[in-house]
């Protein structure tokens, strides 16, 4: 799934005929693997998500 989604911004987007360069930056908890309280797994994905945003670009963190 992750391949998939970073797969398809790999080339730009043409809106207008402009070319548009753009990156994802995901980040995945696993329920209930890395807890059972939803208060808890937002703050690991966003702990994810603040490692993914400081690495490469496309880059996913789990």
């Amino acid at each position: 799934m992750v391949s998939l989604i970073s797969n398809a911004f790999l080339t730009p987007f043409e809106v207008n005929g402009v070319a548009i360069d753009a990156s994802v930056k995901m980040s995945f908890t696993y329920f209930p693997e890395d807890s059972r309280n939803p208060l808890n797994l937002m703050q690991y994905a966003n702990s994810a998500l603040d490692q993914a945003r400081t690495s490469a670009k496309g880059y996913a963190s789990m």
